[in-house]
């Protein structure tokens, strides 16, 4: 990742530099996808791991909705998502580590004085 920003800087100016939080800065999908398995799963419901790859890229609340849909059993997304907040939120808070290069490339941005910021489809609450 450093290499390629040594050469993204010396190909001229940059604006700016928008970092997409999951899977980008933290490689948080499989996590996620565990996650999404467990709440369903305690509640009574199938979690089919072949369901997962196409979980990926898709908003939280969407996925869980799906995942409920196809759990064999009448579960309530909401309730899901109250029950994946309560589980994810700490295991990434414990487990998280960035992305190899990512320290290089932030440093490498800062030196060149390269406005950055951070996206993410998740909710703030």
């Amino acid at each position: 990742m450093a290499d390629k920003a040594e050469r993204a800087l010396s190909a001229g100016p940059l604006r700016g530099v928008i970092f997409d939080m999951d899977g980008v800065v933290v490689d948080s999908e499989p996590l996620s996808l565990r996650t999404i398995a467990q709440v369903v799963t305690e509640r009574g419901g199938a979690a089919d791991p072949a369901l997962f790859s196409g979980l990926v890229g898709l908003s939280l609340d969407e996925a869980l909705r799906i995942a409920a849909g196809r759990s064999g059993r009448d579960l309530d997304p909401g309730v899901l998502r109250r029950a994946y907040d309560e589980v994810y939120l700490p295991r990434l808070r414990a487990t998280a580590t960035p992305t190899a290069g990512l320290a290089e490339l932030i440093g490498a941005l800062t030196a060149a004085r390269v406005p950055m910021a951070l996206a993410s489809s998740s909710r703030l609450n």
